[in-house]
């Protein structure tokens, strides 16, 4: 697809798209949110090593209405093909700000949708009775979102010594963290955050004194519920009237996809 076309189809849903070329980037081609004084934009980052390489943006749906695409970047290395790879992406606005999801699979933007849903949401909202209209809202009958995260409604466990954190993080990884007025886990692994970087406790014990002053101790893995107001800079705030069981979508992240509070 040529850059006029390429803008044009960007420009259907709302937003601009310019090629940067770029240096030490974590793959060859990729794609990313940028910001110049224009406000938001899509950058499509070309690394400088790999300029010569040829390289494909096939954009799969166009959806208006909800101002989002799938598109999928394909690029090959080697004089023999020996690296052709393709990465699937839902890109547009949620809310007020841009995003970028990774996908497995890119075919349309309500396929996306259901790919990036946990599975247990995906199973519940046939059963449920809720209309196939209202799956990709971000609040229905089965869920509430915000971003990344899908809130149900749950009942607690039985826990014998219930802690109730308040005003506590939760993010994919070390993101930028979501913050909810309360809330509860079972189980999980104590690790470290250092600035984007999860360490394991292991690794925090060998960490000097000065290094471990820079850590953030968080949970990985647990089963978290929580209740009240959660608030996030790229969201509108939600308010979750009782305990909600918290789920991660299944984005396709080249950092992994750990849950982290």
């Amino acid at each position: 697809m040529n850059t006029h076309n390429l803008s044009k189809a960007f420009a259907s849903i709302g937003t601009r798209v310019c090629i940067d070329r770029v240096r030490n980037a974590r793959s060859p081609l990729g794609i990313s949110v940028s910001k110049d004084k224009k406000g938001e934009y899509f950058s499509i980052r070309v690394d400088q090593t790999y300029t010569h390489i040829p390289f494909c943006i096939h954009i799969a749906e166009t959806n208006k209405k909800l101002k989002q695409m799938v598109i999928a970047i394909s690029y090959t290395i080697g004089e023999f093909k020996a690296l052709f790879t393709t990465q699937h992406f839902l890109i547009g606005k949620d809310e007020c700000h841009l995003f970028v999801a990774g996908l497995n699979n890119g075919i349309s933007v309500k396929k996306a949708f259901t790919e990036l849903r946990p599975g247990s949401i995906s199973a519940t909202l046939s059963a449920t009775g809720v209309k196939e209209k209202n799956w990709y809202k971000r609040k229905n009958k089965t869920f509430i979102r915000q971003g990344e995260w899908f809130f149900i409604p749950a009942a607690l466990p039985p826990i014998s010594m219930p802690v109730v954190h308040k005003k506590e993080p939760i993010s994919r990884n070390a993101g930028k963290p979501h913050i909810v007025d309360e809330l509860m886990r079972v189980g999980g692994e104590v690790v470290y955050v250092k600035n984007s970087q999860v360490i394991t406790k292991e690794t925090y014990e060998h960490l000097s004194h000065r290094d471990r002053l820079r850590t953030r101790q968080r949970v990985r893995g647990a089963r978290v519920f929580v209740r009240g107001y959660v608030r996030h800079p790229d969201h509108k705030t939600i308010f979750l009237d009782g305990w909600h069981e918290v789920h991660l979508n299944r984005e396709v992240s080249l950092q992994g996809n750990e849950f982290v509070d």
